[in-house]
């Protein structure tokens, strides 16, 4: 009994350390300082910017909706930067093969960090659905779409860990996969003829459910097969990940 005490408390102050050492990670670098403050200043421009923008030119009202998907997808892919960053310089340094050895396993060390990076995009996510009045739904409806929104943030994560070898392949994927999930916008702009190909890309689902949230039945439509795919999207990662770098 005291052996499994003890190996609960020293796993737990193991999780604090790592929480410690990440956020003193983050705040060394300015650039990554920035970065995870970036989303609160799109949550300004959303809240004052875009208003005063409507003002100006009044044609731009109606994509406003496709103005605040596109900000709710870089809140969420910013702060996957940051963890994707910390965990490169842990890999070139051979951080990561330290942790083989601690109390933590493989699994748990993965989650912390995909959690620790999701929470901030949750947060910031939440901010901007609840101060903006663009989308105007109750709290629950709130709360799943910060859900679905913040879920590409450890998918980014991954993906960028596994498939690059340094920082500047790191860099260059993360614009890449910017620029394709940016895609699914086209379905909500134009009237996109395979608009269903597009939902192979996880936010499709998300700026779906971000455009229909209010009418009835779009949970069903929209939240449950986003789920869907990107929980496949990130057991797929997470195996690369695994097989890859850790």
């Amino acid at each position: 009994m005291k052996n499994i005490l003890s190996g609960r408390l020293n796993r737990s102050l193991l999780f604090i350390s790592l929480v410690i050492n990440d956020i003193k990670n983050i705040f060394r670098d300015k650039t990554l300082v920035f970065i995870l403050f970036v989303p609160l200043l799109f949550i300004a421009i959303l809240k004052y910017g875009l208003p005063f923008l409507n003002e100006l030119i009044p044609v731009l009202e109606e994509y406003n909706r496709i103005i605040f998907s596109f900000f709710c997808l870089l809140t969420a892919i910013f702060p996957s930067f940051i963890i994707a960053m910390i965990m490169m310089d842990e890999r070139d340094e051979d951080v990561l093969t330290v942790f083989r050895i601690t109390p933590l396993s493989s699994f748990a060390f993965i989650v912390y960090r995909l959690a620790f990076i999701y929470i901030f995009s949750f947060f910031f996510a939440i901010i901007m659905f609840i101060t903006s009045d663009i989308i105007r739904v109750e709290f629950s409806k709130i709360l799943l779409l910060g859900f679905l929104v913040s879920f590409i943030s450890p998918i980014i994560a991954l993906s960028v860990i596994s498939l690059s070898s340094n920082k500047i392949e790191a860099v260059t994927i993360f614009k890449g996969l910017n620029l394709i999930l940016s895609l699914p916008i086209l379905a909500v702009l134009f009237d996109f003829k395979f608009e269903e190909l597009l939902g192979i890309i996880p936010v499709y689902w998300t700026f779906q459910l971000i455009n229909e949230i209010e009418i009835s039945g779009s949970i069903v439509k929209w939240f449950l097969p986003g789920v869907i795919i990107h929980m496949v999207y990130l057991l797929f990662f997470y195996w690369r990940f695994r097989k890859k770098v850790f």
